[in-house]
């Protein structure tokens, strides 16, 4: 497997609507589980256990790893697949003291902060409340949380994404929109300058 360079963009991209947004020319392009079969991808992430792929979904998904020569870390080597490598995870934990993985991303977002990047970018990663992805959003935030406390500049794509937002994007207590969320959504600027002039109409001014 290639090593990475340092001092770089990381682009992880999730199965959920977004994921065709991700660039092609602005650093790399990690696709979670088997995201590659619909776009190119640098890298693969996919801690199912694929140890013994019997199902004809497991050999199409590392077969077409194989054929494209695509690099993947899983739980572990897997036998005819010299692409798929061992993910790093008793390192990982050792480094930042917390083993709190709660999804794939999860472990996308810890190996980009591990292998040194300096920008993370995520794409088609939604995690709304009303879906069965909702409880997997808590221990994405602790890794973006992480990558953040450790100086890497963290964006997320794409206006129907819940991650590090309020039910209702609201700061608890004092019921104004969240304005950050404008410089970590870069979509979503136009939409906050619109809730700011709700609120302020309504008798709420915001700080600026």
């Amino acid at each position: 497997m290639r090593l990475f360079k340092r001092n770089k963009r990381i682009n992880i991209i999730g199965a959920a609507p977004g994921w065709e947004d991700a660039p092609h020319d602005k650093g790399e392009r990690w696709g979670v589980n088997n995201t590659h079969i619909r776009m190119k991808v640098d890298l693969v992430v996919d801690i199912h256990d694929r140890s013994n792929p019997t199902e004809k979904w497991d050999k199409d998904h590392l077969n077409a790893l194989l054929l494209k020569g695509i690099p993947a870390y899983s739980q572990g080597a897997i036998k005819g697949y010299p692409n798929i490598k061992k993910y790093p995870l008793e390192k990982i934990i050792n480094r930042f003291d917390s083993d709190y993985f709660g999804s794939g991303i999860d472990y996308m977002v810890a190996l980009a902060i591990y292998k040194g990047a300096t920008e993370i970018h995520i794409y088609g990663v939604i995690m709304m409340s009303d879906t069965e992805y909702a409880h997997q959003k808590p221990s994405v935030e602790h890794w973006i949380g992480i990558a953040k406390g450790a100086g890497i500049k963290v964006r997320v794509h794409g206006i129907h994404s819940s991650l590090l937002k309020t039910k209702n994007n609201l700061m608890y207590g004092y019921h104004t929109p969240q304005a950050f969320v404008k410089d970590l959504y870069p979509e979503q600027a136009a939409l906050i300058n619109s809730l700011k002039g709700i609120m302020k109409d309504a008798g709420n001014p915001l700080r600026k």
